[in-house]
């Protein structure tokens, strides 16, 4: 079939017009009275490169006017395929012109290609050179497609096995560019590298590869940026890159990788480190996860926070034990990080009461206890007006004070005047 276009071409003149919308441009196909078809592409103001000849679109579509070409017969392409390749090169997110012209030129080989391994159409429109001999580039076109898909993956550069076809079949259209093709072939080398050796160290490409191979239905970008980050390769566990790998269209990639990143910022914080993060395995637990972790680094800085109050002084001071052969000391804890090492020695919880030692004015104290070879953290309220209380005095890990220190402590705080 010839394809013409022809010189100041008007819509009054036509019959039937056919508009194909595509996101870098127009195929507008049209029929006139005669019954030629005309088929013109459009791209908005930009010039157009088809068959090797340059020209230059109104994007109104009122008048397009360019130099009068005759396209060379033999072109395979019908309306009908053209609005199917339309359907199937809409997805792709670059190469639509290139994807428009094999169809163009190869036909129903070209949309079978798309349709079966879009993946390896992509690779066809982006190694191999368009020739500024049509005809010659028609040749190598539907010679080249007539082979068996790692028969072209051969003559493409790219690892030239079957099972590799197979793989790039189940890349989905919008996931087909130049990074993640490269991504994988990279991989692929990686793997045949570690095959050389006959160590049982870990080969991490190896298993990588076996992943993608036997466990993941879409191949994608987001897959590739957790395979090849260690940092969010190391947090998360592969029922998870399943999980990432079985979703053909995934509409929340940015979240997934920021939380992955303010996860792993978190658990690299100074006053976190001894928190447990375990493998993240499903994208369910991703955001939670993060919450948790946010929620305690928060705690974490509040609480080294609290740590640099002063608090006032005690209404009631300390004092030295002079019983006998028994002899102690009671020590005040005037700042929030002496309250914090003494929670952190005695094992227990007394840091909790410093917002509330803060706001007292001396009137809620904490005190360290020696009385011999005992220890205790005493929480004592002075209110005003009143008669002390002593609100807390535990042992070490809250274990229970004995009498001897009870007797003691009672009678140090006899002696407060409440007045």
């Amino acid at each position: 079939m010839d394809i013409v276009i022809e010189d100041n071409y008007k819509r009054s003149l036509l019959d039937k017009e056919y508009t194909l919308a595509c996101q870098s441009g127009k195929i507008i196909i049209q029929q006139d009275p005669s019954g030629n078809q005309n088929i013109w592409l459009i791209n908005d103001l930009e010039m157009l490169e088809w068959q090797g000849k340059t020209y230059r679109g109104q994007a109104s579509g009122i008048a397009v006017k360019h130099r009068p070409v005759t396209i060379p017969p033999g072109i395979n392409a019908t309306v009908e395929l053209l609005q199917h390749a339309i359907h199937l090169i809409k997805p792709f997110p670059s190469r639509h012109k290139q994807l428009l012209q094999l169809v163009a030129t190869a036909g129903q080989q070209a949309i079978d290609l798309l349709s079966q391994n879009p993946a390896i159409a992509y690779l066809i429109v982006s190694r191999s050179n368009m020739l500024p001999s049509f005809e010659h580039y028609q040749h190598l076109l539907i010679k080249l497609l007539s082979r068996k898909r790692h028969q072209i993956l051969a003559l493409l550069h790219y690892p030239a096995r079957q099972w590799m076809a197979q793989l790039l079949a189940r890349i989905p259209a919008h996931e087909c560019h130049g990074k993640l093709l490269n991504d994988l072939m990279d991989l692929y080398y990686k793997a045949e590298t570690e095959k050389q050796h006959d160590n049982k160290q870990d080969k991490p490409a190896t298993q990588k590869l076996k992943l993608i191979r036997h466990h993941i239905k879409y191949p994608s970008q987001l897959l590739f940026t957790l395979l090849n980050n260690e940092q969010y390769f190391n947090q998360v566990s592969t029922k998870f890159l399943t999980e990432v790998g079985g979703i053909e269209h995934f509409k929340n990639k940015d979240k997934v990788l920021y939380d992955l990143d303010e996860i792993d910022r978190i658990s690299n914080e100074e006053l976190i480190t001894a928190i447990s993060i375990p493998k993240i395995n499903s994208l369910k637990e991703l955001p939670r996860i993060h919450q948790n972790l946010t929620d305690q680094l928060n705690h974490v800085h509040a609480k080294a926070a609290s740590r640099q109050v002063i608090f006032a002084p005690p209404v009631y001071k300390g004092t030295e034990i002079h019983r006998g052969k028994v002899q102690g000391l009671i020590t005040p804890l005037q700042t929030g990080e002496e309250l914090y090492q003494e929670g952190k020695t005695m094992n227990h919880c007394i840091f909790s009461y410093q917002p509330r030692i803060s706001m007292s004015d001396g009137r809620l104290y904490a005190y360290h206890a020696q009385v011999g070879n005992e220890h205790a953290s005493v929480l004592v309220a002075f209110p005003v007006g009143k008669a002390y209380k002593l609100i807390e005095a535990r042992g070490l890990s809250n274990a229970n004070i004995s009498g001897t220190m009870r007797k003691i402590l009672d009678e140090w705080l006899q002696d407060y005047s409440y007045e």
